[in-house]
């Protein structure tokens, strides 16, 4: 630092303060701790590239302009999810008349905890292409989105409720469907 300090001294921007600033900040960054004993040191670096590789790999997905008064309905939409909690499952269905936000809300919900999730996906026009393509399509579509994977092939509905279950056991995953009108 000091051979930097001497060499952009006349910097009107200092860019070594700049740059220190930046190093205390990522210095101060918690992040994963290995101890001896508790595994391989290769699986815990597997473990860390794969963490890291699904949240710089997902894309938020693109909400409203100008959206307006998120902030209170986002607030009680992510304490009805309880996040921190062991249980199983826990849904929430946002409802209304169309046109007051429901699908804005969704996607900014998405896009601020979807990075708290293993597996995510956001179904859009559930009803639509579920009466088009029909449910195995959805199901499909589901299941390559949450493993990351194409070519999953189901057959059949109650072929998709089965590999949905078997595959997504005991993964924390964010499942989004959106304009969905019967169960």
């Amino acid at each position: 630092m000091d051979k930097h300090e001497k060499r952009y001294k006349d910097d009107m921007n200092n860019k070594v303060d700049t740059w220190k600033k930046a190093l205390k900040e990522v210095a101060n960054l918690s992040g994963y701790h290995f101890k001896d004993g508790h595994g391989y040191e290769h699986q815990f670096i597997k473990k860390i590239v794969q963490d890291i590789s699904r949240k710089i790999g997902r894309l938020p997905l693109p909400v409203a302009d100008f959206p307006v008064g998120l902030e209170s309905p986002m607030s009680e939409v992510i304490s009805l999810l309880k996040m921190d909690s062991t249980d199983r499952v826990h849904m929430v269905g946002i409802h209304g008349i169309g046109g007051i936000g429901k699908t804005t809300l969704a996607l900014a919900l998405y896009n601020l905890i979807a990075d708290n999730f293993k597996g995510v996906c956001f179904l859009e026009n559930v009803r639509e292409n579920s009466q088009k393509y029909g449910l195995v399509h959805l199901q499909n579509n589901l299941l390559c989105k949450i493993l990351r994977k194409e070519g999953v092939q189901i057959i059949g509905v109650k072929e998709g409720i089965s590999q949905i279950q078997r595959r997504l056991n005991q993964t924390k995953v964010l499942l989004v469907l959106d304009d969905v009108d019967e169960h």
